[in-house]
Order: C-alpha cells, then sequence, then structure tokens
C-alpha cells in the first residue's frame, strides 16, 4: 500500500521518509529500527512514474560512468560487510533483511557489470586517465567476484534463501576471459 501510494503520487515521499526516520530515531528495539530500515530502502527503491523510461547510462561520458563504478563499488563492498551475528542469524526477521541485502548486492553487481561493459566498448576513444581507471576498475571488479562467491555461500549456510535462488556470478579473471563462479 505505501508503495503504490508513492509511485502514484511522488509527492508523498518526504513526508513518508520523514516519518519513517523520526519514528526509528525515537525508537530503542532493533527489530523496529530494522522494520524501518527495510521499509526505508523500500521507499527509496520504489520507483515513481515520473522517472520510469529513462536508461541511466544513457547521458552519461565515460568519465561520468567510471565514476560511477567507483561509487558502485564502494557500496557493494558496504553491503557485502553486512553480516548477521551467530544468534541473530536464525531471527526470521533478519533472515528476511538478508533476503533483501542479497538482491541489493546482485543488483549493484549488475550495475557494475553493466557499466563496465560500456566503458570497454567506448575505452578505445578515451585518454590515459580514463584508460587507467578503467584498468583500477576491471582489477577491482576481480576481487569483488571472488569476494561475492563467499558472501553468497555465506548467506546460503546460514539460510537465506534468495543465496541459493541466484544465479552464478560471472567474474572476469586477471587473463581477461569470462568463467563462472560456480565452475
Amino acid at each position: 500500500m505505501v508503495y503504490k501510494c508513492i509511485r502514484f503520487s511522488p509527492s508523498h515521499l518526504k513526508p513518508l521518509v520523514w516519518s519513517i526516520s523520526n519514528r526509528m530515531y525515537r525508537t530503542r528495539y532493533w527489530v523496529v529500527a530494522l522494520k524501518g530500515l527495510m521499509l526505508m530502502h523500500g521507499v527509496i527503491n520504489c520507483k515513481t512514474y515520473v522517472g520510469e523510461g529513462r536508461d541511466a547510462h544513457q547521458v552519461f561520458g565515460i568519465m561520468q560512468e567510471l565514476v560511477l563504478l567507483q561509487k558502485l563499488q564502494v557500496l557493494l563492498d558496504l553491503l557485502m560487510q553486512i553480516k548477521p551475528l551467530s544468534n541473530a542469524a536464525m531471527v526470521p526477521l533478519v533472515l528476511e533483511a538478508m533476503d533483501r541485502i542479497v538482491i541489493e548486492i546482485f543488483d549493484v553487481y549488475g550495475e557494475i557489470c553493466r557499466g563496465i561493459a560500456i566503458v570497454l566498448m567506448n575505452i578505445y576513444s578515451s585518454g590515459k586517465v580514463e584508460a587507467t581507471m578503467a584498468l583500477k576498475i576491471l582489477q577491482k571488479a576481480v576481487i569483488q567476484g571472488e569476494q561475492l562467491s563467499s558472501y553468497f555461500e555465506f548467506c546460503h549456510d546460514i539460510g537465506v534463501l534468495n543465496a541459493s535462488k541466484l544465479p552464478s556470478i560471472e567474474r572476469v579473471p586477471e587473463d581477461g576471459t569470462i568463467t563462472r563462479a560456480d565452475n
């Protein structure tokens, strides 16, 4: 119901975010805070009809794409740090939150892969600075691909449902050929 309201009337977004933030600020209970964070995540990711239909990568130049990729890689590193303590891993609400984290991680990694493909298609027309940035991003992508496999295995082991449903992760190995993480 909340997401439908925001989709049809984006003017409700600001008061809703304020209300959720205010409630979370006043709580002393981790369950309320976690539910609030999950709701806030859904609200922020809720697509409004005003902005749909635009390709996020279409108005970008190669330098802007590289900067965005760096930010997405930092975000991915932060998301992979989210791991419940052993006692909390069996709480259904924590597993539900981890389900959403796994989906978010996969979405961010997908955006990184799409951005790398865009950069690689246009790298020959760019300068040395852009090429150097692209190489660093590719090197980090190799490391993150390995970390993702370990993270998803951890999530699967604690019972996160979406971790077992995800397709294998395509990684960019150091020699430049593409392999699957499950090989």
